[in-house]
């Protein structure tokens, strides 16, 4: 079962030094800052998330990574995308840092902005911008499950220029 926590990841380039200094800056906001690359700690880092009770729990991964690795691989012509993460939640909001240069994100990033708009966040990751940002959250329908993800993606035709799109639309 779920905890009553709204989960907001946290991606791109991001200062080790900014969990800590975001957790304590008020009591009703948890962090779960990014564990190794193995997939095991990472779900397990999910998991963890999920459990807490605090209003709102930032983590600093993004837990359909492996998911999304699979997409870009299959769009650059590699492996066809085998699905394994369809149980995962999705995060209720994305915070994408401003300096988030990878390109392989871009497409998947603009796939999720397509959905649900209000949910892809771009932020200074900074804690004073991030504590705004998690104070005045918007509204609006939620990310799909991972499973529509799946589906929506392999619908998907990526545009570009994502990153200047997210900046200017703020």
């Amino acid at each position: 079962m779920r905890a009553v926590t709204t989960t907001l990841s946290l991606v791109g380039d991001i200062d080790e030094e900014t969990f800590p200094a975001l957790a304590s800056v008020a009591a009703n906001i948890s962090v779960e800052p990014a564990p190794s690359d193995n997939d095991e700690e990472l779900l397990a880092a999910w998991k963890r998330a999920q459990s807490r009770t605090a209003i709102y729990t930032v983590v600093g991964f993004d837990p359909l990574q492996q998911l999304v690795d699979q997409w870009a691989e299959s769009l650059a012509g590699g492996e066809p995308i085998v699905f394994g993460l369809a149980a995962i939640e999705v995060p209720d909001y994305y915070l994408v840092d401003l300096s988030l240069g990878e390109p392989r994100l871009s497409w998947y990033l603009q796939l999720l902005f397509d959905l649900a708009p209000q949910r892809i966040i771009t932020v200074e990751a900074t804690v004073d911008e991030l504590y705004r940002t998690i104070a005045d959250l918007p509204y609006g329908a939620a990310l799909p499950t991972s499973r529509a993800l799946e589906q929506a993606a392999g619908r998907f035709v990526p545009t570009p220029g994502l990153h200047a799109a997210f900046a200017s639309s703020l």
